[in-house]
């Protein structure tokens, strides 16, 4: 059940006000399953501080600045941004933003993940998101379209049957026409896949890059214990820097469960951490890795086994560097 928020940002109409303080919300499900098919956060909170790059940061305070002078854009004949296209690499935080901002916005979070509702029967899979617009267009929430690409691909595209390219139509509609009482956010992993009209529906497009080594800095910092050494979380900042945020959180969590439990000292926790294999990198990556660590104080040994390179390949780096 849905609770009125007591930060509201904007204000309803007295007829969805009235609604809302009601609270008389029936949560849509599928027909045939009763099966959900949204996920609804009445008071949502990230599990962790969020570290965002700067470019993204940006972006986030003009979202929340709109809607905190909702009142005084009213006044102009204006309205906050309502809708919102975000994309960038799994892990890199697209539901943590919308998690994020339904938190400052104080309002509930209704995620709904588009490729879970698709159904075998084209028809069903309409309906189900008709009710889930209808929906949260009667309430004020921020609305995640999770896997946003699963819908609204391009409609040139041959195999697919004209049943999706209708829908992908009503779809295309009901964002331009989002009511302003609310926020709409996409996300997707996959750009190149969306229907170039698609982008034009968003009032605002934004790509989430990685935190690159300083996010990666303060991420780390955030999730270890103060008597971490800061050379240690520095390296590691290296050695993440293109890893997902969600990745980093994922085995900084796990490294730190495993000392707990084997009641490891702090030097054992540091090899656990430093130890993450990356077979993604070319053979250049490695080797610049490694000459990066041993820049930073490491020993060439220790370097080469983190980096997955030969010790007489950084020796041989150093050699030649120092007779240019």
């Amino acid at each position: 059940m849905l609770r009125k928020s007591s930060q509201r940002i904007s204000k309803l109409s007295p007829a969805r006000e009235a609604a809302l303080q009601s609270n008389h919300f029936l949560v849509p499900r599928d027909r045939d399953t009763r099966s959900e098919l949204v996920q609804i956060i009445d008071s949502p909170q990230p599990d962790i501080e969020p570290v965002w790059p700067e470019i993204h940061l940006e972006t986030l305070n003009r979202i929340l600045s709109e809607w905190a002078a909702s009142d005084k854009l009213a006044k102009h004949g204006f309205h906050p941004i309502k809708s919102v296209l975000i994309y960038g690499a799994p892990g890199v935080g697209k539901t943590l933003t919308a998690t994020w901002l339904a938190q400052k916005l104080g309002m509930p979070l209704i995620r709904l993940d588009l490729a879970t509702v698709m159904s075998s029967l084209l028809g069903r899979t309409g309906v189900n998101i008709r009710k889930v617009l209808d929906f949260a267009k009667n309430i004020q929430c921020v609305l995640l379209l999770d896997e946003f690409d699963s819908i609204a691909k391009k409609r040139d595209d041959d195999t697919e049957i004209g049943e999706l390219k209708r829908l992908v139509n009503v779809l295309l509609q009901e964002i331009e026409q989002w009511p302003e009482t609310s926020l709409l956010i996409a996300a997707t992993n996959h750009p190149q896949l969306l229907d170039p009209a698609a982008w034009r529906r968003f009032e605002l497009v934004a790509e989430l890059p990685l935190p690159g080594v300083d996010g990666c800095e303060k991420l780390i910092r955030n999730l270890l214990p103060e008597s971490i050494d800061g050379s240690l979380i520095k390296t590691l900042a290296l050695l993440y820097s293109k890893k997902a945020p969600s990745e980093v959180v994922k085995h900084i969590r796990q490294a730190r469960k495993t000392a707990i439990i084997n009641d490891w000292v702090r030097d054992d926790l540091a090899k656990e951490l430093l130890l993450w294999p990356d077979n993604n990198l070319t053979k250049s990556q490695k080797i610049a890795r490694g000459v990066k660590l041993v820049q930073q104080g490491m020993s060439q040994v220790q370097a080469a086994k983190i980096s997955g390179v030969d010790r007489k390949t950084i020796v041989a780096h150093f050699s030649k560097k120092a007779k240019e």
